[in-house]
């Protein structure tokens, strides 16, 4: 949810070349290889993604450039565009079918890319060897048993807390949502607040609410079930306490993660796309799994991510140029370079297994993707619309308009017709 998000994250360091491993040659994973043919012909494909800040834009730009150093016979043109008008811009330009050849886009929105015919299923142009991935976040690309995408990198939430605030306040990392509550009241204070989340009224706030919800036994189809209540009550005591700010309606995950890296909250609910940044900051952080409503439960958390996709318009010979340029971005090196710097977590199981080794910071986000799920679990194409309900509802508990459980069953009802 980076939608959400995560495009305050370093992607790639600027001025910092990419080491990528070989020129082309065969990949377990994806069938790799050097080029489109063996013909001189240049093929011409496009693409479109939403990493606009410069450091991110630079490193997606060196990315297709040092691809085209070892694939001379196809050239990349880039057109990225602000993170909210990918979605609408991609729908529109499916009807008219003037899409790019390829779309880097959310995970969240593969279900309904896939409705709109927008995007093609990768059996059209080669095999991939899932056993090489991840099944989280695999699923997230998979729509009615077809896959619809690779990862780019994968993510999901967890605790990070500023270890000289707990030092100072006598207190340890919450492990229940007893224990949050607890400690949230005990850190805060005139210039800081105990818990810093996103919750307003876009699809932030149902990304960053579905670990409470899943862990506590609710969904998001059912969302006036007492697991469902139970969980929004939490929130709303938070706020209600004043463990968090009242302006938590109004928090983009990018403004969570400022309040945390300016000392202004001693806890956020974020993912590991911050972890580049906060290492910039003086902050001494750590990070822990989120708390859960008993002692011993595993949380469940959102498998975030962008991936990459290859559209329905584009021709034959620039879906399989493509797909060449997608296979080459998941060998090994390349996907740990990339993702170490935009603050990812590898999906391909053997950029993984080093990623660990290097990158501690990263141990509990890799180790819930274990239990994690996408966001659009029985919900698939209708997440838009069940966000507006579920986030209405959100909002009204929290600003105390409506009880947890008011608020809850209002939003049922929308639910039910949305789903049918």
């Amino acid at each position: 949810m980076q939608k959400m998000r995560r495009l305050s994250a370093l992607m790639l360091a600027a001025g910092v070349p990419i080491a990528l491993a070989g020129c082309g040659g065969t990949n377990s994973g994806t069938n790799a290889t050097q080029d489109t043919s063996g013909s001189s012909k240049v093929v011409k494909i496009t693409e479109m993604d939403y990493f606009t800040d410069s450091k991110g834009s630079k490193g997606m730009d060196n990315l297709i450039k040092e691809f085209e150093k070892t694939h001379p016979n196809i050239k990349i043109e880039r057109n990225p565009v602000p993170y909210e008008q990918l979605l609408p811009k991609s729908l529109q330009e499916a009807t008219t079918h003037t899409l790019p050849t390829i779309l880097v886009t959310d995970n969240l929105n593969i279900p309904t890319m896939v409705s709109a015919g927008a995007i093609i299923p990768f059996s059209r142009v080669g095999s991939v060897d899932k056993s090489q991935y991840l099944s989280g976040p695999l699923s997230t690309v998979t729509y009615n048993g077809e896959l619809y995408g690779l990862p780019l990198g994968t993510n999901d939430l967890a605790l990070f807390y500023n270890k000289s605030l707990f030092a100072k306040a006598h207190v340890s990392p919450p492990k229940t949502w007893d224990e949050l509550l607890k400690v949230a009241q005990k850190l805060k204070s005139s210039s800081t607040y105990g818990l810093a989340f996103s919750a307003p009224k876009d699809e932030q706030a149902t990304w960053q609410f579905a670990p409470f919800l899943w862990t506590n036994g609710g969904n998001y189809a059912h969302f006036d079930s007492p697991q469902a209540v139970q969980a929004l009550q939490l929130w709303t005591n938070l706020v209600k306490t004043g463990g968090a700010s009242k302006s938590v309606v109004n928090f983009s995950q990018t403004e969570v993660y400022n309040e945390f890296a300016a000392g202004r909250a001693a806890m956020m609910v974020m993912g590991p796309w911050e972890i580049p940044p906060l290492k910039q900051t003086k902050i001494d952080y750590g990070v822990v799994p989120l708390p859960t409503p008993k002692a011993g439960q595993t949380p469940i958390s959102p498998i975030g991510g962008e991936d990459w996709t290859i559209t329905s318009n584009a021709t034959p010979e620039q879906q399989k140029a493509a797909w060449t340029f997608i296979q080459w971005t998941q060998q090994k090196e390349t996907l740990l370079k990339f993702d170490e710097a935009m603050g990812y977590i590898p999906a391909r199981k053997s950029a993984l297994t080093e990623f660990e080794q290097e990158n501690k910071d990263y141990a509990v986000f890799a180790k819930q993707l274990e239990s994690s799920k996408a966001l659009t679990s029985g919900l698939r194409d209708k997440l838009p619309n069940v966000t507006d309900a579920v986030t209405t509802a959100i909002q009204q508990a929290l600003t105390g308009e409506q009880t947890p459980a008011q608020a809850a069953k209002q939003a049922e009802t929308q639910i039910k017709s949305i789903l049918g």
